[in-house]
């Protein structure tokens, strides 16, 4: 009997250490929705034109932290392609919003885990948590199709 409480209270333990709650993950969140923010005004400075990031809200906790990060680095390669005065005129003119959302079906192994899709003047960018690169596939993409 003092074997099944202790490893119960042990698994507590283990469960309070690796989910710091509601309160730290909304803090995390917050934190990572800054970081779209700098990525947003970046890319408004270097494009000249504001684009909107738009998060998908449907994740919690570590997923959605995870969302926020990599959603900032989609947003980034579009300042990154506005150095080119070719795709700056594009992107101002062409895009203004971008999409980011997670999906577990991505596989790395098919272009990095990082699905993107221009859709009218909407950019919408999905991956997982295999995915890498994810804004030098968001640069190549609009390269390709701007």
């Amino acid at each position: 009997m003092k074997r099944i409480i202790l490893t119960s209270l042990l698994t507590v333990g283990v469960a309070q250490v690796a989910f710091a709650g509601p309160a730290a993950d909304q803090k995390m969140l917050n934190k990572s929705m800054e970081k779209i923010k700098v990525s947003e005004d970046y890319t408004e400075k270097t494009c000249g034109a504001k684009i909107a990031a738009k998060l998908d809200d449907s994740f919690k906790g570590e997923e959605a932290v995870a969302t926020a990060n990599w959603c900032s680095s989609a947003v980034d390669a579009l300042g990154l392609l506005c150095k080119d005065a070719v795709f700056k005129a594009a992107v101002a003119k062409q895009i203004k919003s971008i999409n980011c959302k997670y999906d577990a079906s991505l596989k790395a192994s098919d272009n990095s885990g990082v699905k993107v899709q221009k859709s009218g003047s909407s950019v919408d960018v999905a991956w997982n948590k295999g995915s890498s690169n994810i804004s030098d596939v968001v640069k190549k993409h609009l390269e390709d199709t701007l």
